[in-house]
């Protein structure tokens, strides 16, 4: 039975037959269900769905550059990141030794972890649109196998009310803990495998290609490429790498201005990303920046950027590599759109020697080797977006 319909039908299961569940098991329940939003009528998986490396493939006006959320209204103005992974994350924080910041959820880091992550989506008018908390524990207390689970876990108390009425923000057990276990899940063997051929590769049981090793040491060769300068964070002793450092910068993203109209911004929106962080207290220097993502399952999660605005991988690196040569934008033949927010790219991490096409062919190559086993069926073309 897949996970869907594994989750959906527990969650129907009568308080008579209730089957006792670890966190996690609960987590992916909760993950999996539509009843916590407003309109009962998307989950967390409908914007990050497990057959699709846990990314939004629904074909809508959106074009996967953004989710529509809950009654089929709205679109947010960020693309929606996977969250295969999320969990190699560090918490945010201020790095004193290099001066930037680090780590979090979001695209600008607002939620430290991701118990505090899974709070955005509940209440964003855009997404699943709940009014408050105790809405969230009402719905989980109606739900038999949410109420048995939840008092068997942690108490007959869970459901009681925290905070007075009129003095501030209540709340219950229930939800902090709904927090926890969807937390837990996203922290599971089910959404960090690391068995991508790379993976395999590195244990010895798979060989790459000609072209694929060739990418792989233009990846990871600082003289050849600024790849590795963003995209490796594995921790010492480790043999799993994240391939992010997770942290801020500016790589001057163009705006995409199809987005929002969609979002129904106005014509001059600027996303100020990481400035725009409450924990950063809207220092100027911070104007554009967005944390790194991961490169595994890249070549199956198109859009890419922060606002979708690059439909495909070859578009990437070709973004990438226009800072060092003249190459045009593959999606439009045109030159590339002016950045964003101009003033802070980090122009000296951009810079690095220009690339052949066979360059790239061997870098696209080798990224496709980080996509999970489960998702290499999903692997389109070369140089071709699979949505």
């Amino acid at each position: 039975m897949n996970r869907l319909l594994w989750a959906s039908a527990l969650i129907t299961t009568s308080a008579t037959a209730a089957t006792l569940l670890t966190p996690e098991e609960l987590g992916q329940l909760f993950f999996f269900d539509p009843s916590l939003s407003q309109a009962q009528d998307i989950g967390c998986f409908t914007c990050h769905q497990p057959a699709y490396a846990f990314a939004d493939t629904r074909q809508n006006a959106g074009k996967g550059m953004v989710s529509l959320g809950s009654g089929g209204m709205h679109y947010g103005i960020r693309n929606a990141p996977p969250v295969t992974y999320a969990a190699n994350s560090p918490r945010f924080h201020y790095d004193a030794e290099s001066g930037l910041y680090r780590g979090g959820q979001f695209w600008d880091g607002r939620a430290s972890d991701l118990e505090e992550q899974i709070t955005g989506p509940l209440f964003t008018s855009f997404e699943m649109n709940m009014p408050d908390a105790l809405a969230v524990t009402a719905r989980l207390e109606k739900n038999a196998q949410y109420a048995y689970n939840l008092k068997a876990l942690y108490g007959s108390a869970v459901f009681n009310t925290v905070g007075k009425p009129g003095l501030g923000y209540q709340t219950a057990r229930a939800f902090s803990e709904l927090q926890n276990t969807i937390a837990a899940y996203e922290r599971s063997r089910d959404l960090r495998s690391y068995d991508s051929k790379y993976d395999r590769y590195l244990q010895g049981q798979a060989t790459l290609t000609p072209q694929e090793e060739r990418g792989r040491q233009i990846f990871f060769d600082p003289a050849r490429s600024n790849c590795a300068s963003c995209h490796l964070g594995k921790a010492p002793g480790s043999t799993e790498e994240p391939f992010s450092n997770y942290y801020y910068y500016n790589i001057g993203v163009p705006r995409n201005p199809e987005l929002i109209r969609l979002a129904g911004r106005a014509a001059d929106y600027i996303d100020h990303g990481l400035m725009a962080n409450p924990r950063t207290d809207g220092n100027a220097s911070l104007d554009g920046k967005f944390r790194t993502p991961t490169l595994r399952n890249i070549a199956v999660t198109a859009p890419y950027m922060h606002n979708g605005a690059i439909p495909d991988l070859r578009g990437v690196l070709h973004f990438f590599d226009h800072y060092n040569q003249a190459r045009t934008n593959p999606a439009t033949g045109k030159n590339w759109d002016a950045p964003e927010v101009a003033e802070t790219v980090d122009s000296v991490r951009l810079q690095a020697p220009p690339l052949t096409d066979t360059d790239l062919d061997a870098l696209e190559a080798f990224l496709r080797t980080l996509t999970d086993a489960r998702y290499e069926s999903l692997l389109p073309p070369t140089g071709m977006n699979q949505q």
